[in-house]
């Protein structure tokens, strides 16, 4: 075992670059990529679902930060002894991008056309809010400029949305992208009316995730989500979800990868071995439930950070249902916004032609 373990930690440095070298930060003056937000709500959802069939949530498996790069080592160690364990050659382990194991074969989680058109509508209203900031001096938070963004271009129109994400963001007659400080006195009126009933709230708490997400949204965060619920999905028939052993194992599994100051091989060697307190499972059990733990630590090392990925994670379904715009003009107070649009639309305009 330990020349096994020594072997996975031994290609450590042989690891593509791409694979290694986490992600630059995204500026905050950059608009982010709305069809890559999107994808990773989409990831995040399926991760989420994945997690809890196994008994499991985001909650289970923080990682501390960190300021050296165990993580990354630990995630390549674990990496090897699981191919091993499939009859792989270890060698061969450090031809393949940490955390690229299945994620081709994974897709995007398909949840209804709703789901689909509520997480576009969400990523491009955070998109465009920013877009907006750069020229709008009186743009607040960014959280709250999605809020606004998402009820000019999604709710707050005579004639119902269209089907495009920015169907009227510029030329349109609604000019939605260039909102005044009265369209957003209007939507707080509206907001607080609807403050307690579906839709108002979600709608807050989905624009607070999406922007807490923004210094992450990457291509690696997005397939190390995907990786997340693939070898969720694999340990669900294995592990006994009613037991209680998988979440105590992770448990302690986390912690000690937190707070242990032993070097990689000794961590590895220690995980697979089975000696932490609160680890019962069989063998089979194991080797799943140490690849969830595989994609998670690749995660935290390669995807922004271990607060940053499991954050992603917890943007559950529950926290980003659709925003029926049904649920909205049902409201009584929908009228009296809507009968303000026209003058509203005119201030706008006037943005527009004047460029800010």
């Amino acid at each position: 075992m330990a020349i096994g373990v020594a072997m996975a930690l031994g290609v450590t440095t042989a690891v593509p670059a791409t694979a290694t070298a986490p992600p630059e930060p995204r500026s905050t003056t950059s608009p982010v990529d709305h069809t890559l937000v999107s994808e990773i709500v989409g990831e995040s959802w399926a991760a989420a679902e994945a997690l809890e069939q196994i008994g499991l949530t985001a909650d289970d498996l923080v990682l501390p930060e960190r300021d050296d790069d165990l993580y990354a080592q630990v995630a390549v160690g674990l990496q090897a002894w699981l191919a091993e364990q499939a009859g792989e050659q270890a060698d061969g382990v450090a031809e393949v991008p940490v955390g690229a194991r299945g994620t081709a074969a994974s897709a995007t989680r398909v949840g209804s056309e709703e789901d689909d058109l509520t997480r576009q509508r969400l990523a491009y209203a955070l998109h465009i809010a920013e877009v907006n900031a750069k020229r709008d001096r009186r743009a607040g938070p960014i959280e709250r400029e999605v809020v606004y963004m998402y009820l000019s271009h999604y709710v707050d129109t005579p004639r119902g949305t269209l089907p495009g994400l920015d169907a009227h963001s510029d030329y349109h007659q609604y000019y939605a992208a260039w909102i005044s400080d009265d369209d957003r006195m209007v939507y707080d009126r509206f907001l607080a009316t609807n403050a307690t009933l579906e839709g108002g709230n979600a709608l807050v708490d989905s624009a607070k995730a999406l922007a807490g997400l923004r210094d992450v949204v990457s291509v690696v965060t997005r397939d190390g989500l995907r990786d997340l619920a693939r070898v969720a999905e694999n340990a669900y028939d294995v592990v006994d979800v009613l037991s209680g052993d998988l979440t105590d194992a992770m448990e302690a599994w986390t912690i000690y990868l937190g707070s242990t100051s032993d070097d990689p091989e000794r961590v590895v060697r220690a995980l697979v071995a089975g000696d932490l307190s609160g680890d019962k499972l069989e063998a089979k059990q194991r080797e799943l439930a140490l690849d969830v733990l595989r994609a998670v630590v690749v995660g935290a090392a390669f995807g922004g950070g271990p607060v940053a990925f499991l954050g992603a994670v917890a943007l559950g379904v529950a926290e980003m249902t659709y925003l029926s715009v049904r649920s909205f003009t049902q409201r009584a107070n929908y009228a009296s916004m809507i009968a303000s649009n026209h003058g509203r639309v005119a201030e706008r305009m006037w943005r527009y032609l004047m460029g800010g």
